[in-house]
């Protein structure tokens, strides 16, 4: 639920202002606001008088080349990071699809338009979501089809914090995710006839142990790197593999990134390292809520086991088959994190609300959690929606010298570096 009289409007831009069946409330249509890109022959823009007498904008483009009506919004990009934003337009085609919205917030370029808007009536398009904290600017973009005409008008966007009034429940948090879009084995409707002991395990339990799999010569030659860090919590950055040699042998063996791309069908990169050798003691989460919504897990995670875990030294822990629970989506969970809180540690702030729901959803479910108590060598890979925490120690003194790393398809990144090769065998970004 939101308070509409608290949302309070960020920035808004017109083309023109108005609506279907009255004129605009100037005959400005922002043309020089809106810069019209298209390399097509034969695309161009003009003004135009609609049948009720309203003015409009009428773009037409050629047939090889779409054209982009985009607009820069002016201030700093501060202003905007971590708000609702809501992009609307109405539209007059004749071809269903030819117009298409989109938000480039630097980081990713958000197209939530249904593809088969729009009709030789008018009709309002609309497209809504969050602006990444991340965000490097805020530009509003109208996609018009090669080869296809649209008269355009009433372009607005809006963004705003707009506090829930209660807390949410997980169906606020969560949505389903079409199968098209999802990795292979995680797919509601599958022919597991051709399926690897591997793949079926992965796709039923969701996660996968691969005992003494790592040879002992990259786990002491990373072991004596590790060493030197002054600090129980690890390296200072998550992105140590970028200076630590050590690190991308280890984590990127060969064996293990063909484990990866057997699981989830798409060469992997690393792109994360938790490197302390005491428990997170994160609560109860998911992981690919983390990640764009383009990702759509293809993602993964896994733990590195560099010497024998002791049962009290705070475990992993992990909820077998629960990646087949509803999957938590960041732009519903960060609905419910308030602005000034949606910094780079916005994850640990939503498990305030997150853990009480999943905690409740194990015992409706009456689930069970499983201890990863590794050896050396040991390796457990899981699955970006399946429901895990790091257990709090009952003996604080005891270390779990472990290496924690996260991987993604090196083709659905674009808010990532281009990915680069490591000879031992696998990706990084």
């Amino acid at each position: 639920m939101r308070n509409a009289i608290e949302r309070t409007q960020i920035h808004r831009v017109d083309m023109p202002a108005g609506t279907p069946g009255a004129r605009p409330d100037t005959g400005d249509l922002c043309t020089t606001q809106w810069e019209f890109r298209s390399d097509g022959r034969a695309s161009k823009t003009r003004h135009a008088e609609t049948a009720d007498g309203a003015g409009a904008l009428e773009v037409v483009c050629g047939s090889d080349r779409e054209g982009v009506l985009l607009q820069d919004l002016p201030g700093e990009a501060e202003a905007y990071r971590s708000n609702d934003y809501v992009f609307r337009l109405w539209v007059c085609t004749d071809t269903p699809g030819a117009v298409r919205l989109s938000v480039d917030d630097g980081i990713s370029d958000h197209q939530w338009t249904d593809p088969s808007s729009g009709s030789s009536d008018w009709e309002c398009l609309l497209i809504d979501g969050i602006v990444s904290h991340r965000a490097t600017r805020l530009r509003p973009c109208i996609h018009v089809a090669a080869g296809c005409r649209a008269l355009l008008r009433g372009a607005r966007f809006e963004a705003a914090w707009v506090p829930a009034l209660e807390a949410p429940s997980l169906e606020d948090l969560t949505e389903e995710i079409r199968d098209e879009d999802l990795p292979r084995l995680d797919r509601r409707i599958l022919d597991e006839s051709d399926l690897t002991t591997s793949q079926r395990f992965w796709r039923e339990q969701g996660y996968l142990i691969l005992p003494r799999f790592l040879p002992d010569e990259l786990v002491d030659a990373y072991c004596c790197v590790r060493e030197n860090v002054d600090a129980l919590g690890g390296y200072d950055s998550v992105n140590p593999y970028r200076q630590v040699e050590e690190i991308k042998a280890l984590c990127l063996y060969a064996p293990l990134m063909a484990t990866l791309e057997e699981l989830i069908g798409e060469p992997m990169g690393m792109h994360l390292n938790l490197t302390g050798w005491i428990s997170t003691e994160r609560n109860w989460h998911q992981d690919d809520y983390l990640n764009p919504p383009s990702v759509n897990n293809h993602y993964a995670a896994v733990w590195f086991a560099l010497h024998d875990i002791s049962p009290d030294a705070g475990p992993f822990e992990f909820i077998p088959g629960s990646h087949r629970w509803p999957a938590l989506r960041r732009d519903k969970v960060l609905r419910y994190v308030p602005p000034q809180d949606r910094t780079g540690e916005w994850p640990k702030t939503s498990e305030g609300f997150i853990c009480p729901l999943l905690e409740r959803e194990i015992a409706r479910r009456e689930a069970t959690a499983t201890q990863f108590l590794a050896a050396k060598g040991d390796v457990l890979i899981w699955n970006g929606h399946l429901t895990h925490r790091g257990a709090a120690p009952r003996d604080p003194t005891l270390l779990r010298k472990a290496i924690i790393t996260h991987y993604s398809s090196i083709h659905r990144r674009k808010d990532a570096p281009a990915p680069a090769w490591f000879e031992g065998g696998g990706y990084f970004f």
